[in-house]
């Protein structure tokens, strides 16, 4: 369940988030850190991740990047930090980056007017840097938005990555890169040989086909030795050394 804070700003997200999903709970946060709260399927079955988004309109962010300070980077970041494993800054705003100069504009009525803040144009050089400190000192992800549809989208979704499936369940990364044989035959797949082969250390599809022409059986390729795999065209004593090592390596998840 999604916990949204019930004080000024969450609880004005609120009633989109409610749109998106009725799991969420308009509620008095504690400890007091974080807008949205929730507890979500880590990489440790046994220990939920305590997941904090913090939510800002854009003018918030910009007095605290211009006047150096304020409540959230003195007093909130820490909070976050101690209290939850991740954390999430959603800035909101109308806002984009003039492509001539660089300058960072808020849409106002109809017209795009350039950001200024101390006599100084606010750039997204500016805004970036203050970014990317946020990020990396303090391991948050930022992601700004346009306006709070999109805002309660980004928490509803993000909610859901984290409780809709295990944290071994998650495949995106789960993919290998399979390169196409160099020449490709329609009429005939390769053999169960040469795929298994071209898996195995700097072989790959070109020398695949002299492994093919070596071995008689998947068995035979498995089980030859050092010496055998130097015979064949191509493969030296390193190739060899590293192939025989890597068919005979036990496997990590194996006990």
């Amino acid at each position: 369940m999604i916990l949204v804070d019930d004080q000024s700003g969450s609880k004005d997200l609120f009633p989109y988030i409610r749109a998106l999903t009725a799991d969420c709970l308009l509620t008095r946060i504690d400890p007091p850190f974080g807008d949205m709260v929730w507890d979500g399927n880590g990489p440790d079955e046994s220990k939920p991740l305590k997941v904090a988004v913090e939510y800002k309109k854009f003018d918030e962010i910009l007095d605290h990047i211009v006047g150096g300070g304020g409540r959230f980077t003195g007093h909130q970041v820490g909070g976050l930090v101690e209290f939850y494993d991740r954390r999430y800054l959603l800035v909101e705003g109308r806002i984009r980056v003039d492509r001539n100069t660089g300058i960072v504009q808020k849409l106002r009525g109809r017209d795009w007017d350039n950001i200024s803040r101390g006599g100084n144009w606010f750039t997204s050089r500016d805004l970036e840097h203050w970014v990317t400190t946020i990020e990396e000192q303090a391991q948050f992800r930022v992601r700004f938005t346009y306006d709070e549809y999109e805002s309660a989208r980004y928490v509803v979704n993000k909610w859901s990555w984290y409780t809709s499936k295990g944290w071994e369940d998650h495949s995106a990364l789960k993919q290998f890169h399979v390169p196409p044989p160099p020449t490709v035959n329609w009429l005939q797949r390769p053999s169960l040989i040469r795929r298994i082969a071209k898996e195995l250390w700097k072989i790959g599809w070109d020398k695949s086909l002299a492994v093919e022409q070596k071995f008689g059986t998947v068995r035979e390729m498995i089980n030859a030795n050092e010496a055998t795999w130097r015979e064949i065209p191509g493969i030296g004593k390193e190739i060899a050394s590293r192939v025989v090592a890597e068919v005979s390596q036990t496997s990590a998840r194996r006990t």
